[in-house]
């Protein structure tokens, strides 16, 4: 026979104590796991969740900024320039700056170049997508002279915005962009051709019958106008 070694009680050969002493001696401070209770923080004292834990998350914040024994912190950290990293990160593509995060998630590449490359790819993907039509190339009619030409009798001026080329040159770095007003690429008539401002361009990939009667309701009235 068997006995509890608190209350003498029977038990079972394999056990030390009873259930009523079991559960007694497992709580508070009988258990052999037992650190004073739950932790306090030892700055404010206030009870942490985590046992590893030694301050609350508002005294953790407190104490980075002013503790002398945390060297990654602001101006003690060894990679601290002005409040800038010192390494920097740049797109593969076009060069420009870019975070950690957005290299790592694009594969090298900014947010911009980074679309270029799914859309590339995935061409389906891209809003302006239609049955393909913008993987198809220009035919040799539509070719720098004939630009010109265009943008020459525009006047070198946005049809839509007003916007100069030379106003659009500073901005995007290249001339005056052409419209095909039918969506056609292979339609290179004159009359089908109009001049506009890269953000006028891209906004006629959206909503295509208003911006074909649009502009074509300019080329019927306005195109000879001075302005």
């Amino acid at each position: 026979m068997n006995f509890c070694k608190d209350c003498g009680k029977v038990i079972s050969y394999y056990a030390k104590r009873c259930i009523d002493c079991h559960s007694k001696y497992k709580s508070g401070n009988k258990n052999p796991n037992f650190k004073g209770g739950k932790p306090k923080c030892i700055d404010c004292g206030k009870e942490l969740k985590n046992y590893k834990s030694k301050r609350c998350i508002t005294c953790y914040r407190e104490w980075q900024k002013i503790s002398e024994n945390n060297p990654m912190f602001g101006v003690r950290s060894p990679i601290y320039i002005d409040g800038r990293v010192s390494r920097k990160y740049f797109c593969v593509d076009c060069g420009c700056p870019i975070s950690f995060i957005s290299g790592f998630y694009g594969k090298g590449r900014c947010k911009s170049c980074s679309k270029k490359e799914l859309y590339k790819n995935y061409p389906e993907l891209n809003p302006w997508y239609i049955h393909g039509d913008c993987l198809s190339d220009y035919p040799p009619s539509f070719n720098n002279e004939l630009k010109e030409k265009i943008r020459k009798r525009d006047n070198y001026i946005c049809r839509n915005c007003s916007m100069k080329n030379i106003e659009h040159i500073n901005k995007f770095n290249y001339f005056l962009t052409i419209h095909h007003i039918d969506y056609n690429k292979m339609n290179s008539n004159e009359n089908n051709l109009i001049t506009l401002c890269s953000s006028c361009n891209l906004k006629a990939n959206y909503n295509r019958d208003y911006w074909f009667a649009y502009y074509t309701y300019i080329m019927e009235n306005f195109i000879y106008d001075s302005n």
